[in-house]
């Protein structure tokens, strides 16, 4: 064996130690989510670029995030 080594592949290295955490804190809500209103859910839309556009500078106009501006209108397009 010569005394040059070879390279390591990145994938070989070995990992920096982290902190070992019990499965209930992995697999909980993160730490955002558990500040934040326990009652809502982080969805995805696709929304044409032109309406996002108008509800983000609505939103803004209003002071509110966009999130906002969104949850307000679909309640006003809800039944009571």
């Amino acid at each position: 064996m010569s005394g040059k080594s070879e390279p390591v592949s990145r994938s070989l290295r070995p990992r920096a130690a982290a902190p070992i955490r019990p499965v209930s804190e992995t697999f909980s809500a993160s730490e955002v989510a558990k500040t934040t209103n326990p009652r809502r859910t982080k969805t995805s839309l696709a929304l044409d670029v032109e309406v996002y556009r108008r509800a983000k500078i609505a939103a803004i106009q209003q002071g509110e995030t966009v999130s906002e501006f969104i949850e307000a209108a679909i309640r006003s397009a809800l039944p009571d």
